[in-house]
């Protein structure tokens, strides 16, 4: 079930995501990668899910948008670019595997980071302390909806495809297949990890 999230504006709603979330027996918590984990993200959620009376070892974080990245930091495309260039005869395989290596690195140090600056407030109760401590030691999963998306219609992209796509490849400089997209979208682990 996808439930409205508890900052909904709409009160009832909000309430309703509570009492759902205290008969899940898994809870996946979204947070996309341009604001990853922001402090009133974790905040929120720590809040919410201990007072929902959630398990920590249900909660598995999952950044979204991970495409988003490649726009975000040139430096880490230059990485993926130099290390491809030591494979020239394998060099597109190298670049996405690498592309996917060193975003994965830095999702895990932004959560690492994110949730340990959490964990040391003192003022912490102990179901926070012990669900954040869960969340720190679970692995991140990552996903792009949008990549899965477009490898499924390439090449004949619709209209509301066809520029999200020019943009991935614009910033990375790398033009991607059908199946290096569904690999990069990480749909099919998170498909296995429910």
């Amino acid at each position: 079930y996808d439930t409205p999230g508890f900052n909904d504006p709409v009160i009832s709603r909000g309430m309703q995501t509570r009492k759902f979330l205290g008969q899940c027996d898994m809870v996946f918590l979204l947070s996309t990668i341009s604001q990853y984990l922001t402090k009133s993200d974790l905040s929120l959620l720590r809040e919410q899910l201990t007072s929902a009376g959630i398990d920590s070892k249900a909660v598995y974080l999952v950044g979204t948008q991970k495409d988003l990245v490649f726009r975000m930091d040139a430096e880490l495309l230059k990485k993926a670019k130099i290390l491809a260039m030591q494979h020239p005869q394998n060099q597109n395989q190298v670049m996405i595997a690498a592309m996917m290596k060193l975003l994965d690195s830095k999702i895990i140090q932004m959560t690492k980071d994110n949730i340990s600056g959490h964990l040391s407030d003192v003022t912490l109760d102990d179901k926070t302390r012990e669900l954040l401590g869960h969340l720190l030691n679970e692995p991140t999963h990552t996903v792009s909806s949008i990549c899965w998306r477009i490898g499924e219609n390439l090449p004949n992209l619709p209209n509301s495809l066809e520029e999200p796509y020019l943009g991935l490849v614009q910033s990375t400089g790398y033009e991607f297949s059908a199946n290096d997209l569904k690999q990069f979208s990480s749909i099919e682990l998170l498909r296995k990890k429910v």
